[in-house]
C-alpha cells in the first residue's frame, strides 16, 4: 500500500483464442434457432437471434483491455469508476490456483457483485487491506459469470 492506496493492473477478462470450429458451431446454432423462429412466424425473435449472434461473435474476437484497479481510503476504483465503501457491504477473496479474484458485495440491486481479477497481486495481501474497510463474508461467483468464463468470455 503506497500513498494510502493499493493498485494493480489486470486484463478485464481472460481471453482464449476461438477455433474456426467454435465459430461454425455458434453460427449453426444461431441459424437453426433463427429458422425455427421464422417457421413459428416470429420474425422479431429471429432478428434478435441474428443480432445477438453478431454481437457474440464480435465480442469473441475482441482482445481484453488492461484495467487499473485501486483500493484507497475512499473505496475501490475500477478503471476510472469509484465504488465508495459506503455503497459496499462485504468482500471475499477467492484464492484459486492461478485465478485469484476479489468478490465485493454491493448494495446496488442491478450490480450486486463486483468480481475483480487479482492478476499479479497476492490474495492474502489484498485480504488484509480490504479488512481495514469492509467485513469479510464468503461470496460465490454467480453461475452466469462462471459459465461465461468457461465459454471463453
Amino acid at each position: 500500500m503506497t500513498n494510502g492506496s493499493f493498485e494493480w493492473q489486470a486484463h478485464e477478462y481472460e481471453h482464449s483464442e476461438k477455433t474456426t470450429d467454435w465459430f461454425w458451431v455458434v453460427g449453426l446454432i444461431a441459424a437453426t434457432l433463427a429458422v425455427i423462429a421464422i417457421l413459428m412466424q416470429n420474425l422479431l425473435f429471429a432478428l434478435l437471434i441474428i443480432i445477438a449472434t453478431i454481437a457474440l461473435l464480435l465480442l469473441a474476437v475482441r482482445k481484453p483491455r488492461v484495467i487499473r484497479f485501486e483500493i484507497n481510503e475512499k473505496g475501490v476504483v475500477v478503471d476510472e469508476l469509484l465504488y465508495p465503501f459506503s455503497t459496499l457491504e462485504s468482500f471475499w477473496v477467492e484464492d484459486r490456483f492461478f485465478k485469484d479474484k476479489l468478490i465485493i458485495k454491493s448494495q446496488k440491486p442491478l450490480m450486486p457483485l463486483l468480481i475483480i481479477p487479482l492478476e499479479g497481486v497476492g490474495p492474502e495481501e489484498t485480504r488484509q487491506i480490504m479488512l481495514q474497510f469492509l467485513p469479510e463474508e464468503e461470496q460465490e461467483e454467480p453461475l452466469s459469470h462462471s459459465l461465461m468464463e468457461r465459454l471463453g468470455f
